[in-house]
């Protein structure tokens, strides 16, 4: 159990600026199933993974709209799709798509509700093992409801993700640093978690 936590987050009501960095002290303890996941350059390019399988975990949320929350690990695959085409889906909604945004689908998969702050994450590199997390969860359509999932994009946000590492306590730095090395030799463990 972590003896401090904190968190920073930019988020306003319009599924904008998405996004929370979490500083948990001390350290967590890195294992076979417990491993760091890359983060991707700071870009405000919009649709750098187009056409990228991506893998979306939640931890307790939904698997449907009249479900209660789920006990159970969950993932799927999904595929990253261009800003335009989420955009379409979502022209008559008050959370409108930006640049800050990275979208994703796929037939009768999604986030659910709940499932809010978790990751998207994909193998940016043809030849990598490794896994970035290119997204965090910010909104769906109910639950497989026929629209691109949106997700925060990590890259858009990177720099202001970094200067949160950067003010992080001195004894963090080194392992900060090793962290955010280029980490083509990580791979994620994927045990724990069903498949849907």
């Amino acid at each position: 159990m972590p003896s401090s936590l904190k968190i920073d987050n930019v988020r306003d009501f319009a599924n904008q600026n998405d996004v929370a960095v979490l500083t948990i002290d001390p350290p967590i303890n890195f294992s076979k199933d417990v491993s760091p996941v890359c983060l991707p350059p700071a870009s405000s390019a919009v649709d750098q993974f187009v056409g990228k399988d991506a893998a979306i975990m939640g931890d307790m949320g939904m698997i449907n709209t009249s479900s209660p929350t789920s006990p159970t690990l969950q993932q799927a695959i999904v595929q990253v799709t261009t800003n335009a085409k989420c955009s379409e889906g979502w022209s008559a909604s008050p959370s409108p798509v930006s640049n800050q945004h990275i979208c994703a689908s796929a037939p009768k998969k999604d986030t659910c509700k709940s499932d809010n702050g978790g990751p998207m994450v994909a193998q940016t590199k043809d030849d990598s093992t490794s896994w970035t997390q290119v997204g965090i969860t910010s909104f769906g359509n109910e639950c497989a409801g026929g629209k691109p999932m949106v997700f925060a994009s990590v890259a858009f946000f990177r720099k202001w993700i970094d200067t949160y590492i950067a003010a992080a306590p001195l004894h963090l730095h080194e392992i900060l640093r090793e962290l955010l090395a280029p980490c083509d030799d990580v791979t994620v463990n994927f045990s724990g978690y069903t498949t849907i």
